[in-house]
């Protein structure tokens, strides 16, 4: 059965895909919410059009995972979790435009403080830990690689 208190995702998806469609009603609770959760920190990471390593303008990015990678993210959800919180966190694949959702994490508590403790420390793991590598293309068709170094096994 799958956990009520945490979800995790790879996905090509693209949330815009959704948005047109009428908003259903919720016959069942929320999994991020819990009913004494007095916050719910939500980060949302978008495509820009700069990095301080490229050279020009970016116009998208093409994120690749390894074959493992929701392993490697419920890794990172399994060692934040504990009982007093809720996870959710999707990462994209595919190609991206500029203001493309790459990342969206949640993480409801009884408390703000650490709701946002929790989700800021989700996404930096997620960001160092996760396998996956983006291949950043510029504005005169040049492109490079982020994240080729990490070996995962």
């Amino acid at each position: 059965m799958p956990s009520t208190r945490r979800s995790e995702a790879i996905t090509d998806d693209h949330p815009d895909r959704h948005q047109r469609r009428r908003p259903r009603r919720r016959r069942t609770p929320d999994r991020r919410h819990r009913p004494d959760a007095g916050a719910t920190a939500l980060f949302v990471g978008t495509v820009r059009d700069n990095d301080p390593d490229a050279a020009g303008r970016v116009v998208e990015l093409e994120y690749s995972a390894h074959p493992d990678a929701h392993r490697f993210l419920q890794e990172i959800v399994d060692g934040l979790d504990r009982p007093d919180i809720r996870i959710a966190v999707s990462h994209r694949v595919g190609t991206l435009g500029i203001g493309g959702i790459a990342i969206v994490a949640a993480v409801s508590s009884v408390h703000r403080a650490e709701a946002f403790e929790v989700n800021r420390e989700l996404v930096e793991r997620v960001k160092a830990e996760l396998p996956m590598w983006k291949k950043q293309v510029e504005s005169d068709g040049s492109h490079s690689w982020v994240g080729l170094g990490r070996v995962m096994t």
